[in-house]
């Protein structure tokens, strides 16, 4: 949260604290080009204002910055909580029950519940413009020589495989899936990167 930056106080600070370009060019001057030590006697000229106008600087520089180290306290304890409940190394596959062994599959259903969950979390092909040219070149940017169109192709294929597994795995022979199996992963691993980051 950035209530410290939020416009209406940046705008009262700015009216209340401010400095005007002479003291600048003066302080500056003083300080003999360095730029550190001209940032830490700015400060310390707006901290003057606490003894000049102490309300007005309890409330527009020590209140919102108390209340956001509140907020991001509370922030980070929500986040060690989830984190203890729902660790993020920890991988549930959804079509693995846990006392599944087979670590060639595990391994590989791993790596595609990865990608599952990237995919329903982030929706990442739902891509929308008002421009046909932004799209266009949406579509068209080059990721190792491939257009992106044709990375989500592979990645959508990939995911619509494992969403649907349980049925696939019904009415395909073992050798063709395996050889899907093999692709949905080598795609996921080559374009992890790009998913990622």
């Amino acid at each position: 949260m950035l209530i410290y930056y939020h416009p209406t106080l940046v705008y009262y600070r700015q009216k209340y604290f401010k400095i005007t370009e002479t003291e600048k060019e003066a302080i500056y001057n003083d300080c003999d080009d360095d730029f550190l030590e001209y940032m830490h006697k700015i400060e310390d000229h707006t901290r003057s204002y606490k003894t000049k106008r102490p309300v007005l600087y309890f409330l527009l520089e020590e209140l919102p910055q108390a209340v956001e180290t509140f907020f991001d306290t509370l922030r980070d304890i929500r986040i060690t909580i989830k984190n203890h409940f729902y660790p993020y190394n920890i991988v549930k596959c959804r079509y693995l029950s846990v006392n599944y062994h087979d670590k060639d599959l595990v391994m590989e259903h791993c790596i595609l519940e990865l990608l599952a969950q990237f995919v329903e979390r982030e929706k990442p092909w739902e891509f929308e413009s008002s421009s046909r040219e932004i799209a266009k070149q949406y579509e068209e940017d080059l990721y190792d020589g491939e257009k992106r169109s044709v990375i989500w192709a592979k990645l959508k294929k990939a995911y619509y495989f494992y969403k649907h597994l349980e049925e696939i795995e019904s009415f395909l022979d073992e050798k063709k899936l395996k050889h899907i199996y093999r692709e949905a992963v080598m795609n996921t691993v080559t374009y992890r990167e790009y998913l990622w980051t």
